[in-house]
């Protein structure tokens, strides 16, 4: 008897596999890691939503309603098992997403090696909507997964389709138009003969299950489409803006439909069925305000994938090559750009070719100033009526009333139906203190008050100056909160969420602001900045919401405007402050730091790189202020030097 020698062909083919599976990981990973930091305030419903379900044992929204207000019940199912095995659900939803991106690139180089699915799955990993959603705390790349998956099995003989259908069904779990792709998908199926057996039957109880599943949710929520679906589908009207941005999203994916025509022949029609229903999705939302392709994405890769499954190859040729080059790149380099105002761009390499800077990338907490007011503002059981309302729906002792519908099925439907009487359950809620205490709102284009006088009799205080997008709070008269209030909805938010190293910064500069020095000495030292500065420090805040940089501070000279930050009496002897800038220059920065109340002459200072500077002796008690003059601001490229200033408690900061 002698043994079956491997045969050599086979296993090179393994091998080129792994090669050219870990060269687009090492792609993925390139363009992706600039974007970790980048957090949307819509993951953090989804967040809230677990959280909830975890620990009482409910799907409701913060203000205890039975409300649908996520649009993925698989990504909340695998936000809840994060949740409940006590994951910090910012790091392990970016998990789930480049762990699903990884098994995408993977699922579609496997089916059938060859080049031309090696070269597919390459400019799948280069395309910047894939890089982008990779890292993203959406259900955006798991829906890609399932999408690439269902429908590529869909046109892969009649033993896979069935596992295509069940994979469809799951894929309508993920995203609400799922349903759509699951009618297509059987209208396609037809022409299979329809004799009963295994598939038929593996198709039947999928569509049976989730038809239990809706089934639930309508006894459930009492309602049968989510709340997300009415805003952002049935209340739109305006088409052109969606018709405009399907064309970009589908032109931004040009080297990947390219390839599909370049190197494949005889591909079936039915499979660009998922781009022309997400096409339909994106102009009936009239737009995606989130941008960087992320509706069509799953639509794409779901159809290229079908594509290379059903037609049959073409062979290689110098001009396709020279043709899918210069695509592929600009579909790495060009960011699409969101439907709200951001311009499209060029990355640049150095976000690019640098993943190591990845370790220094402040993820960016969104809307924690609001939530910081809410802190400070709101007496316990009562709460507030804002739009984005994801991170401040984490703070379980504050009710977070949703004015743009996604969590509050009144708003949708008031915004779907139009149905005034609907104003009327709006207006006995504002009316309700133990309901709501603030709300925040837009000014008139002109910057004047658009409130009504009945509106302004219940929230008589203006409560802060609107900020960059026009909005402020105007809340009751009264209703601070003390400090172990504060306090606890501040540990609150770090117990969910505690690599969050902003949120523990503001909770510092909280407890500096109290002057309870110790207290936020400690906090700052939980704080896991790189190189982990372990004698702590105090954050010297500018005003007018100015985002800290690790191991910077707060640029308290920024883009050519000048500012104060106030410090504690007890805060001024003994201590420094440090000094970072960026883009020095040859000459460094000269810096004049003058003290009011005065404490002698105004300080000078040349800032080549981190510098610390020994607080002046100062005999009079109160607070202080420090005002930073940037006296050789140049302006290049449209770009200004920035100060940073840190106030520090224990060792300076080292020269970088």
């Amino acid at each position: 008897m002698t043994l079956a020698k491997p045969d050599q062909r086979s296993l090179n083919q393994v091998l080129q596999n792994w090669f050219l599976f870990f060269c687009s990981i090492i792609l993925l990973i390139l363009g992706s890691v600039s974007y970790l930091g980048a957090q949307l305030d819509d993951e953090y419903i989804v967040f809230a939503y677990a959280h909830r379900i975890v620990e009482y044992g409910e799907i409701a929204w913060n203000t205890g309603a039975r409300v649908e207000g996520y649009s993925s019940a698989l990504h909340l199912f695998l936000m809840v098992l994060g949740c409940w095995a006590k994951f910090d659900l910012t790091l392990f939803s970016r998990f789930v997403s480049f762990t699903a991106a990884s098994c995408t690139l993977l699922f579609v180089l496997h089916r059938r090696f060859g080049p031309h699915r090696g070269l597919l799955t390459l400019m799948i990993s280069a395309w910047q909507p894939f890089q982008r959603w990779s890292v993203s705390g959406l259900d955006t790349a798991i829906a890609v997964l399932v999408g690439a998956a269902a429908w590529s099995l869909m046109f892969a003989g009649r033993r896979s389709w069935s596992i295509g259908i069940l994979l469809l069904a799951i894929f309508s779990l993920t995203r609400p138009e799922g349903s759509a792709w699951l009618l297509a998908g059987l209208i396609l199926r037809v022409r299979y003969p329809r004799a009963l057996g295994l598939p038929e039957g593996l198709s039947c109880i999928s569509i049976l299950s989730l038809l239990t599943y809706h089934w639930f949710r309508f006894h459930y929520f009492n309602e049968f489409f989510p709340t997300p679906w009415l805003v952002k589908i049935v209340a739109v009207d305006d088409f052109h803006r969606g018709v405009r941005e399907a064309c970009y999203e589908a032109l931004s994916a040009a080297p990947i439909l390219a390839a599909c025509f370049l190197f494949r022949r005889q591909i079936p029609i039915g499979v660009w069925l998922p781009m022309l229903i997400q096409a339909a999705l994106v102009v009936r939302a009239n737009g995606d305000w989130m941008g960087h392709g992320r509706l069509m994405l799953p639509a794409v890769v779901a159809s290229a994938a079908a594509a290379f499954a059903s037609g049959s190859p073409r062979s290689f040729s110098a001009s396709s090559l020279a043709l899918i080059s210069p695509l592929a790149f600009v579909s790495f380099m060009w960011e699409s750009a969101p439907m709200q105002g951001a311009a499209a761009r060029w990355r640049t390499p150095a976000s690019v070719f640098h993943p190591e800077k990845a370790i220094n990338i402040v993820w960016k907490v969104p809307l924690l100033d609001e939530v910081e007011f809410m802190i400070r503002r709101v007496p316990p059981g009562s709460g507030v009526q804002i739009t984005d309302v994801g991170l401040p729906g984490n703070l379980d002792d504050i009710r977070v009333w949703d004015g743009a519908g996604l969590t509050d099925r009144v708003v949708a439907e008031l915004l779907s139906s139009d149905d005034h009487s609907l104003n009327e359950v709006i207006k006995q809620r504002l009316e309700d203190p133990n309901k709501i205490w603030c709300l925040r709102y837009g000014v008139s284009p002109d910057g004047s008050d658009p409130a009504d006088p009945w509106l302004i009799s219940l929230f008589p205080e203006t409560a802060t100056k609107p900020d960059q997008n026009g909005l402020f709070w105007r809340c009751r008269a009264g209703g601070d909160v003390s400090f172990e209030v504060a306090s606890a909805r501040w540990r609150s938010l770090l117990a969910r969420f505690p690599h969050a190293d902003e949120i523990r910064l503001r909770f510092a500069q909280f407890q500096l602001d109290d002057g309870r020095a110790d207290a936020a000495l400690s906090t700052v030292q939980e704080v896991d900045w790189p190189g982990n500065q372990a004698d702590g420090w105090l954050i010297l805040r500018a005003p007018d919401n100015i985002p800290y940089t690790i191991n910077r501070g707060w640029p308290m000279y920024r883009n050519g405007q000048m500012s104060s930050a106030v410090m504690p009496s007890d805060f001024w002897r003994q201590h420094f402050i440090s000094f970072d800038v960026d883009s020095p220059g040859r000459d460094g920065a000269q810096v004049t730091i003058r003290w009011s109340p005065a404490c002698g002459d105004a300080a000078k200072l040349m800032v080549k790189e981190a510098t610390t500077l020994p607080l002046p002796p100062c005999d009079s008690v109160g607070p202080r202020s420090v005002t930073i003059d940037f006296e050789n601001d140049v302006t290049e490229n449209d770009f200004d030097r920035n100060i940073y200033v840190t106030l520090g408690l224990g060792k300076p900061i080292p020269a970088r």
